[in-house]
Formats: C-alpha cells, structure tokens, sequence
C-alpha cells in the first residue's frame, strides 16, 4: 500500500521537512514495514497556470489549434492538438525550459509553422499512472478549477509533490495507517479538521490518484 503523506496530514502531523528516509525507518521499527520511499512530482518544474482567451484553428493543421493563454503576468501562444480545450479553462501550461518527468523537457518551437511558447499538460504528463486515471484524463488536458489563481507553480497548487511510504499489503490490511501512527508514537494526531471520517473505506477514497 502506498500512502500518500500529504494525505496523511489529514489526519496526524506529519513533518513534510524531515528525512523520509528516516521517516520510513521510524515506521519499520514500529511495526510498519516500509519497502521504498517513492518520490512523485519531483520532476515537474515551470510548469504553471494558464487561462484560455482564445482558439483559433491552425492555418496549416486540420487538428491543430492556436490558443492565447494568460499566465498572470504575460500572455503565451501555445499550439495543441488536444480535444477538449475551451475558451474560459484554467489548464496547466509546461512553458519554454520547463522539465517533466521521463527527462522531457519543453522547448519553444514552432508547429507546422506556428509558434508554440510550450505546451498544455494532462495529468499524465505529471507522472501519474496510466491505470489510475479515466480515459478523458490520460488523453485530455487537465482542467483546473475555475478559481485557480493564475501564473502559479501548478505542481505546488495541486500538490502533486509528494512522498509515499510503501508498506507491506498485510500491514496495511489490518488498520488504516494514519490509526497506527499515533499509536506508535511516530506522529501525533492532526489538529487540523479533518475532509473524511477516519474509516478504511473514506481513506481509500480520499487517497491521491498518484498514491493509491
């Protein structure tokens, strides 16, 4: 089972700034076996928001579009052959430098002779696994809530950084692990008002997409 500790803070207090590996190790000695530390969006870096102002069709590409962005503090043309994008959406833009995971890094380039000044990414392209994503998810740009401020670092807003202790399926079958913790003294119980009831079954449900 892999969990998530931002989703962790939830419930317990979690120290996002220590060593996980020492964290991890804490864990062992309780009781938790903890096989890895999985690192999740470390990779993605200038990768912001954006809102669509305008689509035009490609001068020279059937399937491709010619979108204005707004990135807060300056305006981008970023070309997309991606289907669901709509004038008024907040997506993240992977802009000129950016870097994503598998080593991609985005370049400003021009697309069948149009400048495109990046790209705009689907969860996908922050590292998420395939299998746990809808088919719109994997193939489509992801839209962000229509309140997201604009021109931020989108892995921070969404917080797709993370760290995840994967622990034995056996340990984890018998109690919720944010349960376990305080009583082994590895954190205290979170001050914070929790989103779910502390139930197995709200606990999977809360549990991030990358770290389920």
């Amino acid at each position: 089972m892999k969990s998530s500790l931002t989703w962790m803070q939830d419930y317990v207090d979690v120290d996002m700034n220590q060593d996980m590996q020492a964290f991890a190790d804490k864990l062992t000695i309780a009781g938790i076996p903890v096989e890895q530390v999985e690192y999740w969006g470390t990779e993605v870096k200038k990768v912001k928001t954006g809102k669509i102002l305008q689509i035009d069709k490609h001068p020279d590409a059937d399937k491709l579009v010619v979108c204005q962005v707004d990135m807060g503090d300056e305006q981008l043309q970023i070309v997309t052959a991606a289907t669901n994008v709509r004038v008024g959406q907040i997506v993240p833009v992977a802009v000129h430098g950016a870097h994503l995971p598998g080593g991609t890094k985005i370049k400003r380039s021009k697309l069948r002779g149009v400048l495109s000044n990046g790209m705009f990414c689907s969860a996908h392209e922050f590292g998420f696994d395939d299998s746990l994503l809808l088919p719109e998810e994997r193939e489509g740009i992801w839209i962000l809530p229509p309140d997201t401020p604009l021109g931020v670092d989108a892995a921070d807003y969404l917080q797709v950084r993370d760290a995840c202790p994967v622990n034995s399926p056996s340990s984890a079958a018998k109690k919720p692990v944010t349960r376990i913790f305080p009583s082994k003294n590895v954190t205290r119980p979170s001050t914070a008002r929790s989103k779910y009831p502390l139930t197995t079954k709200n606990c999977a449900a809360a549990m991030p997409p990358a770290c389920s």
